[in-house]
């Protein structure tokens, strides 16, 4: 799984609740320099995404856990090792999993590629709901830049880049990623 700097945090969202260390999550972009090594102190928030092609489809994973570190360099580069933890909801139609005959079924087909420990409930010629956790491990490198408030990174090989809003104040530096999720960096 790409992360894009931290990690597109599994999808896409909007913030609530928190993880780690009990952390302020609280957020407001005001630019800063991200130069340092930083500790992870905290991820927050609920990453929400509409599955692609299924209408009435959507999956959301909520953050629970997250440690590793993250370090800017002041030669314009990064280096990401950061491992989360979570939540893993889903509501499926049956209708878009041809073939599926059973919620049991679908809980077999989404386990593995970091989600575990899945059921699912309800009727595959209607809808299943899933829940399971998630987990995620990301090590990258790469570049990074700043305009503003916005930080955006591009991972060594690949020819995407993710930018997130940030905030660095004193000993503390908080990303916002495009889809709501945050993380909170301590040195």
């Amino acid at each position: 799984m790409r992360t894009g700097i931290l990690l597109a945090f599994l999808a896409s969202a909007s913030a609530a609740g928190c993880g780690g260390s009990g952390a302020n999550c609280s957020f407001m972009a005001c630019g800063g320099s991200p130069v340092g090594d930083w500790r992870v102190a905290a991820a927050c928030g609920t990453t929400t995404m509409g599955i692609s092609g299924c209408s009435g489809a959507s999956a959301s994973a909520q953050f629970d856990s997250a440690s590793g570190t993250v370090s800017f360099h002041a030669d314009m580069t990064y280096q990401v090792n950061l491992t989360t933890s979570g939540s893993f909801y889903a509501t499926i139609p049956g209708s878009c999993v041809p073939g599926l005959t059973s919620c049991d079924q679908l809980a077999q087909a989404l386990h593995g590629n970091g989600i575990s420990s899945v059921g699912c409930s309800g009727s595959a010629s209607s809808t299943c709901s899933c829940s399971g956790k998630v987990s995620a491990s990301a090590m990258e490198g790469g570049t990074w830049t700043v305009n503003g408030n916005q930080l955006t990174t591009q991972a060594t090989g690949s020819s995407g880049s993710s930018t997130s809003t940030f905030c660095q104040q004193a000993s503390s530096l908080k990303l916002q990623t495009s889809t709501g999720a945050i993380l909170v960096l301590a040195k």
